[in-house]
């Protein structure tokens, strides 16, 4: 995984954590306190170091989901696996189940996988054939009605696409948005280095999360 860049300014949530784990550190020491006279022993202290370290872990992956929190802290919650479609420019814009495939003939559509933190992301765009995409940074623009999350990529061929492909890296811009039946909707395009040289656009469709 790799850190992500959004427009929120982070410090503020920190700060606000620093805050929440020096109150919890005060009280947790006087219970610790009062256990340790009851039970006749000397209770040693807890740092704020230590509960603002825990807090920041449990925020980073798990806390900055809940629909409460998300109201503060963007950008939104992508995790999950996605499946979609890819329209390519090599194939005069019909689809195909990778964008990298080069033409070839795949079987499966293509699947997207996002493991996403507070603090880092990875994208991955599989096609069950030809290739393999992973993500190497990534930028969430939130400002907007339809956020919308930009990635660079390094693509590798594998199976028989390996020995007509090269690897490249490429940019994928995709808006998050939902459908009718409320179904989460990334879509948006994507553009190959020189070597590739080509361009499309996709549409995925979150299946689990």
């Amino acid at each position: 995984m790799h850190p992500y860049a959004t427009h929120t300014r982070r410090w503020k949530t920190v700060g606000g954590l620093m805050f929440i784990a020096i109150i919890l550190t005060g009280g947790l020491n006087e219970l610790l306190q009062i256990f340790g006279q009851q039970l006749g022993f000397q209770a040693g202290g807890i740092s704020s170091f230590a509960v603002f370290t825990g807090l920041y872990l449990g925020f980073d992956r798990y806390f900055w989901r809940w629909p409460v929190v998300k109201w503060f802290t963007s950008p939104p919650n992508l995790n999950g696996e996605w499946i979609g479609e890819i329209n390519s420019s090599y194939n005069h814009g019909s689809p195909d189940d990778e964008q990298e495939s080069g033409g070839d003939s795949n079987k499966g559509d293509p699947r997207l996988s996002i493991t996403q933190y507070w603090s880092s992301i990875e994208v991955t765009v599989v096609s069950p054939s030809s290739s393999r995409s992973e993500s190497t940074s990534a930028t969430f623009r939130t400002h907007k009605n339809d956020p919308e999350l930009l990635f660079t990529y390094q693509n590798k061929p594998k199976g028989e696409a390996a020995d007509k492909l090269s690897m490249h890296e490429g940019t994928n811009t995709l808006r998050y948005t939902q459908n009718e039946d409320g179904n989460d909707i990334l879509e948006g395009e994507y553009y190959t280095d020189e070597q590739r040289n080509n361009h499309g656009t996709m549409q995925f469709t979150r299946k689990s999360e």
